[in-house]
């Protein structure tokens, strides 16, 4: 089953990514409490931290890469300049639009919900320590922290659990997903009102929405990678998550930028979740247009029965018991 292989794959990937974000926060935390408060000592605490990461990281990725597996990719052609063919290929990948339609389409909704995530972590960040307070806050920051890697963990491998064992298509999970992240920044543009008494002005919502939110958008990343990874053709991936990433480091930026002009042009911090509210609907809208079997089969990764092809779309979208 190839969904159920990649969602093992994918969540795997981020719950380790995950374990390497605590990791790094246990080591900013004893350096702090070892060696001085950030006013003393901040600069100095600062460098070693980073210093300890990155030398963590360089080990890590050296061992790791005794177990990548050694494939071969397009040769470059002879008296090919690399610019010139970064630039060829990338047209090249767009000519397949067509002939990938789904797959495309998947990718923008993509990178559009991922710029709503961003947008709203940066938000939630902010109004938290805005709302309960800069300099009294700090020792349960670290713990809110701590809490977004552990219950980001737990979501992901619930997911990565429960899909394989429930009779809930996939598409129907992301549904499930997208529809709480819609529901948590329509819960921001309630504090817009000062008449309103909620919207991220109490302390119980930030924890509450911060474990829920933490989870369902692991599972939403997770769930992203496995889905995306069946619309695209077998030798390509690379390239395609190429395109993804690229998308999103093109377009991340905009968000932060929009959301402080907005903050600034009203001097209100949840102001921001509106527009986001937008991206997120925009996301579900296009989610909605992408044809999971269709896609697959354009990609050649769904194999059609000559019998009967609603088992094998039971096989491929809705796991047995």
């Amino acid at each position: 089953m190839v969904l159920k292989r990649g969602s093992v794959v994918s969540v795997m990937g981020l719950f380790i990514g995950n374990l390497g974000g605590l990791t790094a926060l246990l080591i900013g935390i004893i350096i702090s409490y070892t060696r001085g408060g950030p006013m003393v000592n901040g600069y100095h605490n600062f460098l070693l931290a980073i210093s300890i990461a990155g030398g963590i990281t360089v080990l890590f990725s050296i061992i790791s890469a005794f177990f990548i597996p050694n494939v071969r990719g397009k040769e470059k052609p002879k008296h090919e300049i690399l610019l010139f063919l970064t630039i060829k290929r990338f047209i090249s990948l767009l000519e397949e639009i067509q002939k990938y339609p789904n797959a495309f389409l998947y990718c923008i909704a993509w990178v559009v919900w991922n710029v709503s995530f961003s947008n709203f972590m940066s938000m939630f960040v902010l109004l938290f320590r805005s709302t309960l307070g800069l300099g009294s806050s700090d020792s349960e920051y670290t713990v809110y922290t701590f809490m977004s890697y552990v219950t980001a963990c737990i979501g992901s491998i619930s997911w990565m659990y429960l899909y394989p064992r429930c009779s809930i298509n996939i598409k129907t999970w992301g549904y499930g997903f997208l529809a709480f992240s819609l529901f948590t920044n329509f819960w921001g543009c309630l504090g817009i009102s000062n008449k309103t008494s909620v919207g991220f002005k109490h302390r119980w919502e930030f924890w509450v929405f911060e474990v829920f939110y933490s989870a369902s958008s692991s599972s939403m990343r997770s769930l992203n990678r496995t889905v995306y990874s069946t619309l695209l053709p077998e030798g390509d991936e690379a390239q395609y998550f190429g395109l993804e990433i690229m998308l999103g480091v093109a377009t991340g930026w905009i968000g932060s930028l929009v959301n402080a002009t907005i903050q600034d042009r009203t001097n209100n911090d949840r102001f921001p979740f509106l527009p986001n509210l937008f991206l997120v609907l925009i996301s579900i809208t296009l989610y909605y247009l992408v044809d999971f079997e269709k896609g697959m089969k354009d990609a050649e990764k769904l194999v059609e029965s000559s019998e009967s092809n609603t088992e094998v779309l039971e096989e491929h979208f809705i796991p047995p018991k």
